[in-house]
């Protein structure tokens, strides 16, 4: 997970991890994904939060709006330059792909292709670059 803020927000320029006593002056937007991470100090934000947007489309347009700041999966945030994500300096904010795939069969091609395409995406963003 990352914090999601517009590029002119002051968090943009900061170039480390960020910690939670960075972000808890700043107006946090909730949402379900970082609200489901069972992480005490994020729990308290998302608590006190003034607004839990289940959208990500309705989310990334309040952050446009300068409502706030939120965090996100980094491969759920518009690659525009709109947007600035910055690390956070926890490792307990992540979360694991999983893929299921049957032991019996090869899968057709286009499943396959979907496989290959998200394990490659995964693996560009690893914390730990690969």
């Amino acid at each position: 997970f990352v914090l999601v803020c517009p590029s002119q927000h002051p968090l943009a320029r900061r170039m480390r991890a960020l910690q939670w006593q960075d972000i808890a002056p700043e107006a946090f937007i909730a949402n379900r994904l970082c609200a489901g991470l069972q992480v005490p100090a994020l729990d308290a934000l998302v608590q006190q939060a003034p607004l839990m947007v289940l959208s990500t489309a309705s989310l990334l347009s309040f952050l446009r709006a300068g409502a706030g700041v939120t965090l996100l999966p980094a491969l759920a945030v518009p690659r525009d330059a709109g947007w600035v994500q910055r690390p956070m300096a926890y490792p307990e904010l992540q979360r694991h792909l999983h893929v299921v795939l049957r032991d019996d069969r090869s899968p057709m091609p286009a499943a396959q292709a979907l496989v290959d395409a998200v394990f490659a995406e995964a693996e560009r963003w690893r914390p730990d670059g690969g």
